[in-house]
Order: structure tokens, then C-alpha cells, then sequence
């Protein structure tokens, strides 16, 4: 992260700056939006990984009002990227515990958690596919017709 704020950003932080400093450990909710502003790509026989710097561009601060709305935003948004489940035998989706219990009975996150719990366990089942040796083309076809069927019966799932 880069310590650098855009104009903009630091402008939108200026009137919270006080009451943050007058009762340490307050938070603020934000939308952030961030920028990547310099990249470090190691030689290929380098011992390093990539890395990314980004600054804070845009900056808003919510107002008390604001932040309970905010607050769904951030928990929907880790619900997504936290989402897991397996593929039964017969290819149905089983999200987990714990991702069910992030979803708290929202429809929207259960259906968005599933969806990205598909795409994720289609697309490793397709690189274990593609990652064995001996396939000839018969074989790949039904195997990526599989993978067709299991996203079909994902998306229509959730038109039903």
C-alpha cells in the first residue's frame, strides 16, 4: 500500500481526521477505491514473487446513518470470495457449514456463495482434466461436456 493518498481521498478523510484522533481505536466505514501505481516482476529464475503497489484513489466516508449498509456491503463481499462447498458423486453442489452460516438466510448470498462455489469446483475439476497425461480427444470432449453440464445445472438452479 502505497502511504501516498490522492487529493481527492485525503480531502475526504480531512473532516473524520479530528474525532479519530480524539478517541483512539473509533473506526469509519469507506469505499475505497485503489490504483495500481508500480509493479515488481522478478527476473524468471529470481526467488521473488510478484508484487503489486497500490494507492488509495477515491475515498468516501460514510456517515453514521450509512455504515450498517456498508457493514452488509463488506460481509457480502467476504461471504463471495470466502465461499466453499464440494461436488457430491452425483455433481450436485454442497456448499459448507460455514458458508451457510455467513449467509444467515440471505437468498441473494446462499445463490451468489453456490454460483462461486460452482465456478470454483467446475474449474478445478477441468485443470485436473487438463492435467493428465494420457487423454486423447474422445476423452477431453467428455469431460469438458461434463463440466458444461455441471455450470448448466448450477445457472439453472438458480432460475428455478
Amino acid at each position: 500500500m502505497d502511504a501516498k493518498l490522492a487529493t481527492n481521498a485525503n480531502e475526504a478523510l480531512n473532516p473524520h481526521a479530528a474525532a479519530l484522533f480524539a478517541r483512539l481505536g473509533s473506526t469509519r466505514m469507506a469505499v475505497v477505491e485503489l490504483r495500481a501505481v508500480e509493479r515488481a516482476e522478478p527476473a524468471p529464475d529470481e526467488d521473488k514473487e510478484q508484487a503489486v503497489r497500490v494507492r488509495i484513489q477515491h475515498l468516501e466516508v460514510a456517515n453514521p446513518e450509512q455504515e450498517d449498509t456498508l457493514r452488509q456491503v463488506l460481509a457480502a463481499l467476504h461471504l463471495h470470495r470466502t465461499a466453499y462447498g464440494t461436488l457430491t458423486e452425483d455433481g450436485d453442489l454442497e456448499l459448507s457449514s460455514g458458508t451457510l452460516e455467513r449467509a444467515a438466510g440471505e437468498v441473494n448470498a446462499i445463490e451468489a456463495a453456490r454460483l462461486h462455489v460452482a465456478i470454483d469446483r467446475w474449474t478445478e475439476y477441468g485443470n485436473r482434466v487438463l492435467s493428465r497425461t494420457k487423454v486423447n480427444a474422445s476423452e477431453l470432449r467428455t469431460e469438458f461436456d461434463t463440466v458444461l453440464k455441471g455450470l448448466r445445472a448450477a445457472a439453472d438452479a438458480l432460475a428455478n
